[in-house]
């Protein structure tokens, strides 16, 4: 297990991870998921931590 800053290759698997947040449940205020681009650009404004099971991305967590 690992927790590192997130990189820009990992933005579409932390997309994946949120989408059921969205749409599945309450937990976000968002109605819609955003597109890939909108979370790059989100990427790139704050802080960004993943954490990783054997390489792979399993969660995320961001600061601003």
């Amino acid at each position: 297990m690992t927790i590192r800053s997130a990189l820009k290759s990992d933005v579409a698997r932390m997309l994946e991870i949120y989408r059921p947040a969205i749409l599945d449940s309450a937990i976000s205020f968002e109605t819609e998921v955003p597109s890939l681009l909108e979370f790059e650009n989100r990427w790139k404004e704050y802080s960004w931590l993943v954490f990783e099971i054997d390489g792979s991305v399993a969660g995320y967590a961001y600061a601003q």
